[in-house]
């Protein structure tokens, strides 16, 4: 059995990827070959809830009280601007780690993560769970198929987002979007362009030879729509599964020792939420996206 460690308990993720790995499933199964065995949170109650409810062992007092008794991490705080410090000793360890969406706030700080686990062997996975579900995977595969033809025109999806988040503004719930973007249309997008009418975010995702429109509003039912030249095709966003996925395929990596996605796209999401994050501090300014 995998022995996994949960860093952060004040976001629902704890749970649920614990709830995952610790509780059977509504058939009474267990599929997955991983139990969280420890946990750690800045707010004892709160960790102490979490722990009983997924039936957790272990509350440290902090979290590198873990190392030599979990063989993985996963790194949860909602704040990305903190992932790098609570990241920082596993990866030094050379754990493999989730880190949980936004990667990172601070571009240097995502490179960094990167340069310690290159430096250790530390596999990463993590960002937005949204990127694993279903209905992401089919818009990436019927997206290709339109743009290989020639018939692709333009694209956009809506998906909630807060510019005015507690934790980190955009960056908490836009990084949902943005792997979206990325994973569905690919990661070659050059700029950014915003528009923010009554707290609703609106953003123009320029690639060489189409645009994707992302609308952050914050609506019952979440749909993406693909423009092409012979038919238009429209599907939901359902992430009722995509927190099982992504447990799945954390889960996966540790059994197959290869991460589910090359580390560049982690760091193209940031670089393309520093861009959103920009365009909209300047007004809505087209702002280009930094190369990793």
């Amino acid at each position: 059995m995998i022995k996994v460690g949960m860093v952060g308990s004040e976001n629902t993720h704890s749970q649920i990827f614990s709830g995952y790995m610790n509780l059977p499933l509504r058939d009474g199964s267990r599929p997955l070959n991983a139990r969280v065995v420890s946990i750690w949170g800045g707010d004892a109650a709160r960790t102490k809830e979490v722990a009983k409810e997924k039936e957790i062992p272990e509350i440290v007092a902090k979290p590198e009280d873990m190392l030599g008794k979990i063989d993985a991490v996963m790194v949860v705080p909602r704040r990305g601007s903190v992932h790098l410090s609570h990241a920082e000793p596993f990866l030094k360890a050379g754990l493999p780690a989730w880190i949980d969406k936004p990667f990172a706030v601070d571009y240097e700080e995502a490179l960094t993560i990167v340069k310690l686990a290159k430096e250790s062997g530390s596999m990463i996975c993590g960002g937005s769970v949204c990127k694993f579900c279903d209905d992401v995977r089919m818009l990436r595969r019927m997206f290709q198929k339109m743009h290989d033809a020639g018939e692709f025109i333009s694209g956009t999806f809506n998906f909630s987002g807060d510019i005015n988040c507690q934790y980190d503004g955009i960056y908490f719930y836009g990084a949902h979007s943005v792997e979206m973007l990325l994973t569905i249309f690919g990661s070659n997008v050059l700029s950014i362009t915003t528009n923010v009418h009554k707290n609703n975010l609106i953003a123009i995702a320029k690639y060489p030879d189409f645009t994707v429109t992302m609308n952050f509003s914050a609506t019952p039912k979440s749909y993406c729509i693909l423009y092409g030249s012979k038919e238009t095709a429209v599907r939901p966003l359902d992430i009722t599964f995509a927190y099982y996925d992504a447990v799945c395929a954390f889960v996966g990596m540790l059994s197959k020792k290869r991460p589910p996605q090359d580390i560049s796209e982690l760091l193209r999401s940031v670089r393309v939420l520093n861009a959103l994050d920009e365009s909209i501090k300047h007004n809505g300014a087209e702002t280009p996206v930094k190369p990793i």
